[in-house]
């Protein structure tokens, strides 16, 4: 089954091979003879996800499994976040394998995460570009200002507001930069640990 681990038979260890053939006698009564729906996930490692009709909706029989302390998730299920709450309370109860030392202590298990969408990065793209659309408009009008003063007197000094323009340009063109990234990154999405 895709993303689930479960004891083996060919353990070395008594306890685990006894859960193992647990697992199958009580897995043989509630699986087999029923009606299901297969989701293929990996044909290379022939990984599914297996559904068990009902009259009115499936269930996903790793939720079985899950609840029942007779496997554990691995990160790359699809449907980890969903599944999650019932490993949790098959571990709580001390159910299955959770009941043995070798599961509960030595296994690194992932924990579920939140995806956040980064959308919201859209209003600050559009303040960036706001601030890029006034520094580069302020430094337009200043260099106007500059053109005026030079022509009515050459020998003014303009240096500061020559340096002045040069900061606004600067600015206008990070803030411009900014945006399109910012804009770029709200089309994405994050992963972040619950």
């Amino acid at each position: 089954m895709h993303g689930l681990k479960t004891p083996s038979l060919e353990s070395d260890n008594v306890m685990i091979k006894e859960i193992a053939k647990k697992i199958i006698r009580e897995g043989k009564n509630y699986l087999l003879n029923k009606d299901y729906r297969i989701e293929i996930m990996d044909r290379d490692k022939m990984e599914a996800n297996i559904f068990r009709r009902r009259l009115l909706y499936e269930d996903n029989i790793a939720s079985w499994y899950l609840s029942n302390g007779f496997a554990y998730l691995t990160e790359n299920n699809k449907y980890f976040n969903e599944l999650y709450s019932l490993q949790k309370s098959a571990i709580e109860k001390s159910k299955g394998i959770w009941a043995l030392d070798e599961y509960k202590n030595k296994i690194d298990l992932p924990k579920p995460k939140r995806t956040i969408s980064l959308k919201p990065l859209i209003a600050v793209a559009l303040a960036f570009g706001f601030i890029a659309y006034d520094n580069v408009a302020t430094a337009s009008d200043i260099s106007k200002e500059l053109d005026k003063i030079k022509h009515s007197n050459p020998k003014a000094d303009v240096s500061n507001l020559q340096s002045i323009s040069g900061r606004k340009s600067i600015v206008g063109v990070v803030s411009l930069i900014a945006a399109a990234i910012t804009v770029f990154l709200s089309f994405n999405e994050i992963e972040i640990p619950e």
